[in-house]
């Protein structure tokens, strides 16, 4: 029994290692390339609408927002917000608020005491749980509930934490407050 118990260990190494690796190296290429554009839009005037749209889409993140929701909420067509934001930050709006829920979920998925599915789906404004599961596998390469059920090392764990640190930096460049 002792030797099936070893062997779920390297089995799990094996499974979980590139799975760690890849969160580590996603967590830091997301501190390195969102730091540059977030510090062009922090010396943004108040009234710049790029800081405006970041501000609504990370309050409104358990609503089913859309790009045209937050254009209007920044008062600009859709197609002006659209090119603006881009043109600012590097990714369209759609990409930003998408990543800022994939990333809320995971961060839900990961702390969080075992909801199911559907509920971290809709914490994160995704209506649908079956389209939810798609974009999260698209962008972590497992499904939520893989990525829930994983022993994450230690390490992965305080990677995380860091880039909760990384997240109120930016909140403080854009003067904005931190989501946690």
């Amino acid at each position: 029994m002792g030797s099936y118990h070893a062997h779920g260990g390297e089995l799990d190494e094996r499974v979980l290692a590139p799975i760690c690796l890849q969160e580590i190296v996603y967590l830091l290429l997301q501190i390195v390339c969102c730091q540059g554009p977030l510090e062009v839009v922090a010396r943004g005037s108040t009234d710049d609408p790029t800081r405006a749209a970041i501000e609504y889409i990370r309050s409104h993140l358990t609503d089913s927002i859309t790009v045209n929701d937050i254009a209007r909420e920044v008062q600009l067509s859709e197609s002006a917000f659209a090119h603006t934001f881009r043109a600012r930050i590097g990714v369209s709006p759609y990409q930003f608020l998408k990543s800022e829920r994939l990333d809320a979920a995971r961060r839900i998925l990961l702390t969080g005491s075992g909801p199911s599915i559907s509920e971290v789906a809709r914490a994160v404004g995704y209506s649908s749980a079956s389209h939810f599961i798609t974009e999260f596998k698209r962008r972590y390469t497992v499904t939520p509930r893989e990525y829930a059920n994983s022993s994450y090392s230690c390490a992965a764990l305080e990677a995380i934490d860091g880039a909760d640190r990384a997240q109120t930096r930016t909140a403080e460049l854009l003067h904005l407050p931190a989501d946690k």
